[in-house]
Order: C-alpha cells, then structure tokens, then sequence
C-alpha cells in the first residue's frame, strides 16, 4: 500500500472511531428518531457523528467539497487536483 493510500486510510479509521464513539454515547438511552424527507429515519447520535466527520474532512481536505444523501450538495468545489478518493 502506497503511503498516500495509508494516509487516507488511517484518516478515515479514525474518523470512523471517533464518529462511533459519539454514536455509543447514545446506545439504550431512549434517544428517539426523526423522520428525514425520505421518512428514513435519523436520530441526534446520526447527526453528531455526521458532523464530527464533515469537521475532520473540512480540517483535512479543506479544497474538497462535501456530498452526503440527506440534504442539497454543500460546499462542492471545481477540482482543483485530479481526484484521488471518493
């Protein structure tokens, strides 16, 4: 694996963690759920853990934009180096 590639990885492990962390801090607390536009449902440990990584990613990539299925395209940038992650 090329550095780059190890780079992205451990970023989104411990993204992926820390997002988990948020999420646990909710588990068996009765939190409720919320219907989203599409009546999926979204609760405020989704949330938390959404924004805590668009804040890493903003920390991080801060040239990219963010893309995620719930609302209107945010933030969304011409590329400015060929793509290297999806």
């Amino acid at each position: 694996m090329s550095a780059a590639l190890r780079k992205h990885m451990d970023f989104a492990v411990d993204g992926a963690g820390q997002a988990g962390k948020l999420t646990l801090g909710h588990f068996q607390s009765g939190v409720q759920a919320e219907s989203k536009a599409d009546l999926s449902p979204v609760t405020i440990a989704d949330r938390e853990a959404e924004t805590r990584v668009r804040e890493l990613l903003a920390q991080a990539y801060p040239d990219d934009g963010i893309a995620r299925c719930s609302s209107p395209l945010v933030g969304l940038q011409p590329a400015i180096r060929p793509p290297e992650r999806v």
